[in-house]
């Protein structure tokens, strides 16, 4: 069994628009190293990331995403949900955001799916 299915998804989660960027930051408003190397897919209510180093499962972090066009990121507080090692010592984690993202912020940010 895949660890990843212990934990259950909120929301359906989307490829990142090309272009959108995500911060990731250990701890309280804004202040730790950002350690986000790449974002791999969001919902309104979360997001997984590839990290440069490992966030303990339950640990809070402050992230910030930016769409392609925004002048200003949104800002979201979560708290680590899952986390592991990957092949080439990056790290992956599942984030839970403490507010969702509004339907226009996770539009912007991930691409639309025709029918």
């Amino acid at each position: 069994m895949d660890p990843l299915d212990l934990y259950p998804r909120v929301g359906m989660r989307h490829p990142p628009r090309e272009g959108a960027q995500a911060t990731c930051r250990p701890g309280g408003p804004i202040t730790g190293p950002d350690l986000a190397l790449s974002l791999v897919n969001l919902s309104d209510a979360g997001a997984r990331l590839i990290l440069a180093a490992p966030l303990a499962v339950g640990q809070s972090v402050e992230m910030e995403l930016l769409a392609p066009g925004w002048k200003r990121p949104v800002r979201r507080s979560g708290v680590v949900v899952w986390g592991r090692r990957l092949e080439d010592e990056t790290f992956q984690a599942g984030i839970s955001f403490s507010k969702t993202l509004a339907l226009i912020e996770l539009r912007d940010l991930c691409p639309t799916r025709e029918p």
